[in-house]
């Protein structure tokens, strides 16, 4: 039993210490919004990808990061709305492509 517990609270230092950072949170949104602009609208979405180029202070403004101490959760705000459509766990993000989409 004591195992047990010491091997969870390594896991949990172990999450904690690889939370991923607001910076790799946005460059996953930024991949997510290319891929999806290229699948749906082809050449103009490529186009459309480099002409609005949403790194940098522009995407801070509509996605943010909440620290969950052991992950964290990716916030896009459209509107006056904000969801959660990633999460961030020992160094990666993976993105809800359906709820960016939505």
């Amino acid at each position: 039993m004591k195992r047990i517990f010491i091997g969870l609270l390594l896991l949990a230092a172990l999450a904690f210490i690889t939370n991923p950072s607001e910076t790799k949170h946005k460059e996953a949104v930024k991949r997510e919004i290319d891929a999806t602009l290229n699948r749906e609208l082809g050449e103009a979405g490529v186009l459309l990808s480099k002409t609005f180029d949403f790194k940098g202070k522009a995407i801070g403004t509509f996605i943010k990061r909440e620290n969950k101490f052991i992950y964290s959760e990716t916030i896009l705000k459209v509107g006056p709305t904000e969801k959660v459509v990633g999460y961030g766990f020992f160094g990666f993000v993976v993105i809800n492509r359906s709820a960016i989409t939505n």
